[in-house]
């Protein structure tokens, strides 16, 4: 896969700026509009976004290694 994304940790501040680390002096990376009532919950997500893809990712393989054999060498 290629990582065309910044890596985490990512995190969020007041103004609901997702930002590159965990400290207000980190770069922001994104923001959401304060003026959706529902800006403090988007911007959590979109922070949790490099723990999602790492957990996801552990699913796949996790999936991968339980796949009968004859499933495996059809998908190769």
């Amino acid at each position: 896969m290629n990582k065309n994304y910044t890596l985490g940790p990512w995190n969020y501040n007041e103004r609901h700026n997702i930002i590159e680390g965990i400290s207000n002096t980190c770069p922001v990376i994104g923001s959401v509009f304060q003026s959706n009532p529902d800006a403090d919950h988007n911007a959590r997500l979109i922070a949790a976004a490099p723990d999602l893809l790492e957990a996801l990712k552990n699913v796949v393989a996790r999936l991968e290694e339980n796949k009968p054999a004859k499933a495996k060498k059809q998908a190769s």
